[in-house]
């Protein structure tokens, strides 16, 4: 995938999609950025791999790792939908 459309893609999702707003937790420290999450989700549709490979390359578990994914796929086809 070409960066410009990547980058489309990010700021699309960070934009319409609450989950991938990078947050601060209770100390006041950022969470996981909008970047880390959607390659989390390309990652594993692009590659196939399972879950759990992620965690040493991105630094996410496992189940953050499925809510990535999830919430990309959700988001990719709001964004279909409303292009239609």
């Amino acid at each position: 995938m070409n960066k410009p459309l990547f980058m489309h893609i990010v700021d699309g999702l960070s934009n319409e999609v609450q989950f991938f707003r990078q947050k601060k937790d209770g100390l006041g420290r950022l969470g996981l950025s909008t970047l880390q999450k959607c390659t989390t989700a390309i990652r594993v549709l692009a590659y196939g791999i399972a879950a759990d490979t992620v965690d040493e390359y991105l630094r996410l578990g496992e189940t953050t790792t499925r809510s990535c994914l999830e919430n990309f796929v959700e988001g990719i086809i709001y964004f279909s939908a409303m292009s239609t």
